[in-house]
């Protein structure tokens, strides 16, 4: 019997890949722009908030805005209160999302195209699913 878990990982990885070579260009993986697009959705946003929004633990998304933050693509303006960081996406970051976005969205496209039009919901319904385990 084959391993449900593993056969995940496996998909995982190669979705992954697929979409960090259609972002390569940005200068961005797929997981630093979902979270730049989210953050820019907000505003502005503390880590924590930021963490709660993407369904990922705090110390995931600290770990991934420290790139993003010395790649200029965020800054932190919290000033002086460490405890609750404030992060904003910069102009630079703004600029390389208006590029990703039209990479993301064929991506999505195509990967849509792939899982077929009868078949998206039942997936988005068997990950959701898997979450919740």
């Amino acid at each position: 019997m084959p391993c449900h878990c593993i056969n995940l990982r496996r998909v995982a990885g190669s979705l992954t890949s697929y979409y960090d070579q259609a972002l390569a260009d940005t200068g961005l993986n797929v997981g630093q722009f979902y979270l730049l697009m989210n953050l820019d959705a907000m505003t502005e946003s503390n880590v924590t908030k930021l963490a709660d929004v993407l369904g990922l633990e705090r110390t995931t998304v600290v770990r991934n805005l420290k790139p993003l933050l010395a790649d200029g693509f965020v800054a932190d303006i919290s000033g002086d209160n460490n405890r609750d960081r404030k992060i904003i996406v910069t102009a630079k970051g703004k600029t390389t999302l208006t590029k990703a976005i039209p990479l993301w969205k064929k991506t999505q496209r195509e990967v849509y195209s792939v899982i077929g039009a009868e078949n998206i919901n039942m997936f988005q319904d068997v990950m959701t699913r898997l979450q919740q385990l």
